[in-house]
């Protein structure tokens, strides 16, 4: 039905962009009986009065690129519900660009707001105390190294009491190493 909406708009000039193009994506019924999804484009061709003569596109089979989106989906709905059930957050940082990104639930443990902080490594290791600053710049180096890191450490939290952290860094390499 959707479909047939869309040709029907489409014949008509609606829902398409500035070079009378459309784009859909949508499951069809394979001969065999399984379902496809497929990524439906055209463009409309029209003669000197406006008038839809011909309609120029192809469809591709996506089904492959839907159950990657669906994995991820799916992946990143189980590692919120590891977050939650850990009460902690997921950071990454990127070692070429030096970025640290935090998810939500790091914004929450630190009492940040992603619009008020940037997390960076210089700016964990200066909010940490004294004693653990040695030990945490020794997990940095380890981490640049390739290394994975661990260390226990004790942070103030946001009403000023003392807080128990874990943190593990995983080291992930491209291709290249």
């Amino acid at each position: 039905q959707r479909v047939k909406t869309m040709l029907n708009q489409a014949s008509s000039g609606q829902g398409m962009d500035e070079t009378d193009g459309y784009s859909l994506e949508y499951r069809i019924r394979h001969k065999d009986g399984r379902y496809l999804w497929v990524w439906d484009r055209g463009r409309l061709l029209r003669d000197q009065t406006g008038r839809v003569t011909r309609v120029v596109g192809s469809v591709v089979d996506i089904s492959g690129r839907k159950q990657i989106e669906n994995s991820l989906r799916e992946n990143e709905s189980r590692l919120k519900l590891a977050i939650a059930a850990m009460n902690g957050g997921a950071w990454e940082w990127d070692l070429i660009t030096n970025e640290v990104r935090w998810s939500d639930e790091m914004y929450e443990l630190f009492d940040r707001r992603p619009s008020d902080f940037t997390p960076t490594t210089e700016g964990w290791l200066k909010s940490l105390p004294p004693e653990d600053r040695a030990r945490a710049a020794d997990a940095i180096e380890a981490v640049r190294r390739g290394e994975d890191a661990q260390m226990v450490y004790c942070a103030t939290g946001p009403d000023g009491s003392p807080r128990w952290l874990e943190l593990r860094g995983l080291t992930l390499h491209d291709d290249r190493g």
